[in-house]
């Protein structure tokens, strides 16, 4: 996908959700197209430009009932204001 596109995709995708991890927002576009983006694609691009602006940081170990453990590491992003 193209740079220019994917950044006004990532924008929609926040309009729609608020405030949303890197994963979400992946999840978002790729449900949308049969390229889709990689979640690296979209971090790089949410830290290139000022529109996005990091919000917080998730840090998450989830243990599934088969005794697997799933940890969950994400930056969440939001529309700068005025954007």
């Amino acid at each position: 996908m193209a740079r220019k596109a994917l950044v006004q995709w990532i924008q929609r995708a926040l309009e729609d959700m608020g405030e949303a991890s890197t994963q979400e927002i992946t999840s978002w576009i790729d449900e949308r197209f049969t390229w889709g983006a990689s979640i690296n694609q979209v971090a790089n691009l949410c830290a290139r430009y000022k529109q996005f602006t990091k919000v917080g940081f998730r840090n998450e170990t989830i243990t599934n009932p088969n005794g697997y453990s799933e940890r969950y590491r994400g930056v969440i992003w939001r529309l700068t204001d005025g954007s």
